[in-house]
């Protein structure tokens, strides 16, 4: 039995892993803000959590014909 996994569940899946992600990232940084690392990978997994969301909405119909 083969499975498809369209680019719009790939994305979810991809998008909820690096939302999981940042939020780890997130309590370290806020745990000790003292050092720059955690913050910086904060602000990456964030953007990249943006990313795979505006893939995701790009298949919505509405938002191509939207005035």
């Amino acid at each position: 039995m083969t499975g498809s996994i369209d680019i719009g569940t790939l994305a979810i899946c991809l998008g909820l892993g690096n939302f999981m992600q940042l939020l780890a990232f997130f309590i370290q940084y806020r745990i000790d803000e003292k050092r720059k690392g955690p913050g910086c990978w904060t602000l990456a997994s964030a953007v990249l959590t943006c990313g795979f969301a505006v893939n995701f909405l790009r298949d919505v119909p509405t938002l191509h014909n939207a005035p």
